[in-house]
């Protein structure tokens, strides 16, 4: 069977990098099948789009099992951003402005972001493990960019 896509040298070995590692996907020992099925899928399965390139493609996996086989199917990018379980991931509101939470997988740890973004104006984003040295942060950028920021 053909693959829909040409694939870069080393793309197996990368791959298994990237679900294992960075995305937290358990195989539980079927990562070459699986592998196998994903290069050769050319569409979503969740709404039938056909993949314009295989960037498009995800292997969707649920985030809330992290000790067991936890994937699922394979997705376009929408469907994927779709999914409820995604969400964990999200910035939550701290109750400070320009401050927000995350939860980092590849550590297991909460931190606090602090974004500033604005068209025409001097741009930040940075994070810190605690609110007080988040609030810092924020604190001397808006002191930097009065013109363009305040609290």
């Amino acid at each position: 069977m053909s693959l829909p896509f040409e694939l870069p040298k080393y793309h197996k070995i990368l791959t298994y990098h990237n679900w294992v590692n960075k995305s937290g996907m358990i195989f539980v020992g079927l990562f070459d099948e699986i592998y196998d099925i994903y290069i050769h899928t050319d569409c979503c399965d969740d709404c039938g789009k056909k993949f314009k390139s295989r960037n498009e493609r995800q292997l969707d996996h649920d985030h809330n099992i992290n000790d067991d086989f936890n994937i699922r199917n394979i997705v376009c990018k929408d469907c994927n951003s779709r999914k409820r379980d995604n969400l964990i991931n999200r910035p939550t509101d701290t109750g400070h402005k320009y401050i927000t939470t995350r939860w980092y997988k590849r550590d297991s740890k909460t931190r606090y972001e602090i974004t500033f973004h604005s068209k025409d104006a001097p741009r930040l984003t940075t994070a810190r493990n605690t609110i007080e040295e988040a609030i810092v942060v924020r604190n001397e950028f808006i002191k930097k960019n009065s013109e363009y920021y305040y609290l």
